[in-house]
């Protein structure tokens, strides 16, 4: 979160630096609030960006990092874990019909173990490597069929 082009109200140490709690916000209409160490986000903090999208959660070094829950501009909804600005570890991702996908998240995809079910019913238990369906894992249709086998790119492969 560079601060070029920005209004910093808040707390600051004996160099001048922003520490303690403040407000930031940017020309482009992106605003922060929260917790600033050693002249960055760190600690808990809101960054509102100009599109809608809202990150609520912990800051390490301006970046997203720790718990924390981040709302899209599209209506997902993602709760949980973050390292680096992206979606690691566990976490919960809510679509705004109703999908939900609970599991392993890795630099921002689903990747490890996780559970998907889709509002028409359906789910898939297992397998997800860069947010498809891949590895061991079983499918159940809303209809009461399932298929548990190995899965390749989004796709059952081999039988099950």
């Amino acid at each position: 979160m560079p601060d070029e082009k920005a209004t910093y109200k808040g707390e600051t140490n004996s160099k001048g630096e922003k520490e303690g709690k403040g407000e930031m916000t940017w020309l482009d209409g992106n605003f922060y609030e929260g917790f600033w160490m050693d002249n960055k986000a760190n600690g808990k903090g809101r960054l509102v960006y100009k599109n809608g999208e809202v990150y609520d959660g912990m800051f390490k070094d301006d970046m997203a990092h720790g718990k924390g829950t981040f709302l899209y501009s599209n209506g997902v909804k993602y709760e949980g874990d973050w390292e680096n600005n992206h979606e690691h570890g566990h976490g919960v991702e809510i679509w705004p019909n109703g999908d939900v996908y609970e599991g392993a998240f890795a630099e921002g995809y689903k990747t490890g173990k996780g559970d998907f079910k889709w509002h028409d019913g359906n789910s898939y238990a297992g397998d997800f490597v860069l947010n498809d369906m891949n590895g061991k894992g079983t499918y159940h249709w809303q209809d009461g069929r399932k298929f548990t086998g190995d899965w390749k790119d989004g796709m059952m492969h081999g039988t099950g």
